[in-house]
């Protein structure tokens, strides 16, 4: 995994497009599942339920989802820093 990369950076890519930033810090796999499930859970919520409320108020979903997904690609890169810099001895 790239250990240089920045947690802002990691962050920001996954909240405009879940499982960017999880593809930036090298994560592949990881990536495709988080790209995966975002949109599974937009999709069922959206139109899996029938109630237009839900379908009027997505955007909602989706920065809630954004948020969590952003989260947690931060938390990876702070991680990998973390562990790098233990290795490291900095």
């Amino acid at each position: 995994m790239h250990h240089d990369r920045t947690p802002l950076i990691a962050g920001t890519l996954n909240f405009i497009v879940p499982g960017a930033g999880l593809l930036y810090l090298g994560y592949f796999k990881a990536a495709l599942i988080n790209f995966l499930l975002v949109n599974a859970a937009l999709l069922i919520f959206t139109f899996g339920f029938g109630d237009p409320t839900l379908f009027e108020h997505v955007h909602y979903l989706f920065l809630g989802l954004a948020a969590l997904s952003a989260g947690y690609a931060h938390g990876v890169a702070h991680s990998d820093q973390q562990s790098d810099s233990a290795v490291n001895g900095s």
